[in-house]
């Protein structure tokens, strides 16, 4: 599946964080979940790139974001 938007890959919303579903992981095929606060969420639907949405986010959080590899997988693909 690929979203369209950031709303679309919202899967619910749990203490008032937004849970994001990614993309299919290259190395292993699963997708993955992360945590964005609903200001996070405005700024990406606004168009920002995830590393200014999300700047205290980890990098390897923010990639998965972009790309759905997980960081584990990522050191198996790349070391």
């Amino acid at each position: 599946m690929f979203y369209a938007t950031i709303t679309d890959r919202i899967l619910d919303t749990i203490d008032g964080m937004e849970i994001a579903e990614t993309e299919p992981c290259m190395q292993c095929g699963c997708r993955g979940m992360l945590e964005l606060t609903p200001e996070q969420v405005a700024a990406l639907d606004a168009g920002a790139f995830i590393q200014e949405a999300a700047p205290e986010m980890p990098a390897e959080l923010r990639e998965q974001f972009v790309s759905g590899i997980h960081p584990e997988c990522w050191t198996k693909l790349f070391g």
